[in-house]
């Protein structure tokens, strides 16, 4: 997430042929795609500033459907640090995301949760939908989705490197954007040291980082603890930067998805969870001062891992 880009083009790592091919999930049933030349990428993953919005790319919400199969493949250690996803969030190799093609018609919508499957081992990974590639299917080679390298590794090893597994996949939910705004007691949320997690310079924009600051009664500090276990302010959701989840990965403003990364639990010791990571709402550097930043780390119960929500 972040700052706003059109596309992410994406290569293999040296030593391997440059793929980026996709199936067509035609009617939202994915099928192998028809037979036609294998495309590389246009262009490297960049870190220019973003043109346009991955909103441009949503469409409807897709059901569940059962898949046919087809090749997943991964990228990751080859993206150069600080590149950006077509939906504008920084790449993180480790989170459980996947790009789809920019030729798919219909799109699934950024936010969509898609269960892959290995069909050799019958082991799964359920990934969020962050990115779009210039790839195409052919008939010797039916691929339909890239993983990042942290879901492929969820699904098999990629050293030995098999390219490629063939998969089957499944869509579980889309971005959440449709049935209205959810209700839920709202408030200030109190953490470390007194202070009130705060929506940084009372701003809307994606990307915006959250922190704590002295409490002060304004819309920045007003939060919905929603029905869907989304946690919002300004009209936003409290979200995971790049639905990662590694000890130290920011916390930040977005537009509210239905991904994990937007998913938080209240324990009864005031310790807040994103059940997607396991880990623990967390005022960074154990501080409390002024503008501390907000991240997700392993739960360990200290002050500031505790927090006051809306109730």
């Amino acid at each position: 997430m972040g700052l706003r880009m059109s596309r992410v083009i994406k290569g293999r790592r040296p030593g391997r042929t440059v793929r980026r091919v996709a199936g067509a999930l035609v009617s939202l049933l994915v099928v192998c795609g028809p037979a036609v030349a294998a495309t590389a990428p246009a262009a490297a993953a960049t870190t220019a500033a973003p043109t346009t919005t991955g909103a441009a790319a949503r469409t409807a919400q897709p059901a569940a459907v059962a898949a046919a199969t087809c090749w997943a493949t991964h990228y990751g250690a080859e993206i150069p640090p600080g590149s950006f996803t077509a939906s504008g969030e920084i790449f993180d190799m480790n989170a459980l995301t996947a790009a789809t093609s920019l030729s798919l018609n219909p799109q699934l919508p950024f936010g969509t949760m898609v269960k892959v499957t290995n069909v050799a081992n019958n082991a799964s990974v359920t990934v969020r939908i962050n990115d779009r590639g210039s790839f195409a299917s052919t008939a010797g080679a039916p691929f339909c989705i890239d993983l990042s390298d942290g879901a492929f590794q969820r699904i098999g090893a990629i050293s030995p490197d098999p390219g490629h597994f063939n998969v089957t996949l499944e869509v579980l939910s889309g971005n959440g954007g449709g049935g209205g705004t959810p209700t839920g007691a709202t408030g200030p949320i109190r953490g470390f040291g007194g202070k009130c997690v705060d929506v940084n310079a009372a701003s809307s924009a994606d990307g915006t980082a959250v922190q704590l600051y002295d409490c002060n009664g304004t819309g920045a500090q007003n939060w919905t603890a929603a029905s869907d276990g989304t946690l919002r302010a300004l009209g936003k959701c409290l979200d995971v930067s790049s639905g990662s989840t590694a000890n130290g990965a920011q916390v930040q403003l977005w537009t509210c998805n239905g991904s994990g990364a937007q998913k938080w639990q209240r324990q009864g010791n005031g310790q807040v969870v994103n059940p997607q990571s396991g880990k623990c709402l967390d005022a960074t550097g154990n501080s409390s001062a002024n503008l501390t930043r907000l991240q997700i780390w392993d739960c360990f119960g200290a002050p500031n891992q505790l927090w006051t929500l809306p109730s």
